[in-house]
């Protein structure tokens, strides 16, 4: 159904990508319920859910050759501008609540920037 390597996060997006590629039909019934109970991504802790986004987008786009070093550089910048505004606002502002601690911030900028490193590393 899907490529390999993925770990959670995109299996669906890749799965419709290759049914589309292969000409499988696929049919949306607006009547039908999809009913979640839970997710194995929050089992494990946020930290492996903001690796495991950022990993799982780079290695589809590697799959599907859609721009993928492009998308990492902008994913790479986003993620270290999200950390200096987090770390300027926390100087410049420090009694509004933020909504990630520093180190929270620090944590999220790392696991991202894992996520993108090891998408690259894994070979297709």
């Amino acid at each position: 159904m899907w490529n390999r390597g993925y770990l959670n996060g995109v299996t669906d997006s890749d799965a419709f990508y290759n049914f589309k590629v292969h000409g499988v039909p696929i049919f949306i019934l607006p009547t039908c319920r999809l009913i979640h109970f839970s997710d194995v991504i929050y089992k494990r802790g946020s930290s492996w859910k903001d690796y495991d986004c950022w990993y799982g987008m780079i290695l589809y786009l590697r799959y599907w050759r859609m721009k993928p070093i492009r998308i990492s550089v902008v994913f790479a910048m986003e993620s270290m501008a999200s950390l200096f505004l987090s770390m300027a606002f926390r100087i410049f502002k420090p009694h509004v609540k933020a909504m990630y601690s520093p180190s929270e911030r620090v944590r999220v900028t790392f696991d991202n920037l894992r996520g993108i490193v090891d998408a690259w590393r894994f070979k297709l």
